[in-house]
């Protein structure tokens, strides 16, 4: 892991910087070290608590070992610091859907809609969201827009009545 040990070296030098943190977890995430790249993306948080992108990739981590609530508190504190930030807004709603917090996963699945409506994903995600809200009407609108899109649409979310 030599990238590993680039970014160790670095930290040695000073542990300090943000950025060190960052490469160090991202090392540690292609080498498939997943606890030590929650640690390090912990640590580069810790420096600079406004790195959003920091928290989407904690969450990430999170999501590979399933531990799905610390995940949506990663991503939520990433959007407080990025409102703007579309892909970290659709994981916080795919969370929530996995959750079947499924009224939060529509929130910001249409927040994304909102700011990006070309968002084919999100689109789907909603229509999925709204279907387990049993709001049929607005799952297939929105699942057929997901299809308009190019999206790849379950069948049965388009031939809802």
């Amino acid at each position: 892991e030599p990238a590993a040990d680039t970014f160790q070296a670095a930290l040695a030098y000073n542990s300090q910087q943000p950025a060190a943190w960052f490469g160090l977890a991202q090392s540690y995430r292609q080498a498939g070290r997943i606890d030590d790249e929650i640690w390090a993306w912990q640590q580069a948080i810790s420096l600079d608590p406004s790195m959003a992108a920091a928290f989407q990739n904690l969450g990430n981590a999170y999501m590979l070992q399933q531990r799905t609530e610390e995940a949506v508190d990663a991503y939520r504190r990433g959007v407080v610091q990025d409102p703007a930030n579309t892909g970290l807004r659709y994981n916080l709603a795919a969370a929530l859907a996995k959750m079947d917090l499924h009224k939060q996963a529509v929130t910001e699945f249409l927040e994304v809609i909102r700011r990006d409506p070309s968002d084919a994903r999100s689109y789907n995600g909603a229509a999925i969201s709204y279907y387990y809200l049993q709001d049929y009407q607005a799952a297939k609108l929105y699942a057929e827009k997901a299809a308009q899109l190019g999206f790849n649409v379950q069948k049965q979310l388009l031939e809802l009545k």
